[in-house]
């Protein structure tokens, strides 16, 4: 699972998960925030929680999922693999839910967010979920 703040969760199949994960530890900038990533992967604990890193590193893996992750695997996922469409369907929802932002009450793309955020009391969990 893929914690993104506040109700926002992104669960998928271990695999999915992990190339996830391991996109994320390939392409960020800072050398200590790839091994902590990394670390998560090889820790096999199956959650990433994008706020531990603190604020920097959530702006920067949720560009990272919002504009280069889909793109990536559509490069990356042979046209003939079983799953492809569905594992592409889930990458695009996480995808989506980066365009949130926790940590400072803006978007990720640093604009305000015009509405405040809900409670987790009144609203149940918003989840992505698959099983390919």
């Amino acid at each position: 699972m893929i914690s993104l703040g506040g109700n926002e969760r992104w669960l998928a199949t271990g695999w999915l998960f992990c190339w996830v994960v391991g996109f994320l530890a390939m392409n960020v900038e800072q050398q200590q925030l790839a091994a902590d990533i990394d670390h998560v992967r090889a820790g096999d604990s199956g959650l990433l929680e994008l706020g531990v890193f603190g604020p920097e590193a959530d702006r920067e893996m949720r560009a990272l999922l919002r504009n280069r992750l889909v793109p990536a695997a559509e490069q990356r996922f042979p046209a003939s693999m079983r799953g492809r469409a569905t594992a592409l369907k889930l990458l695009r929802e996480l995808a989506r839910l980066a365009t949130k932002s926790h940590v400072d009450g803006r978007s990720a793309d640093g604009k305000a967010r015009t509405a405040p955020v809900t409670s987790r009391a009144k609203h149940p969990t918003r989840t992505a979920a698959v099983r390919l």
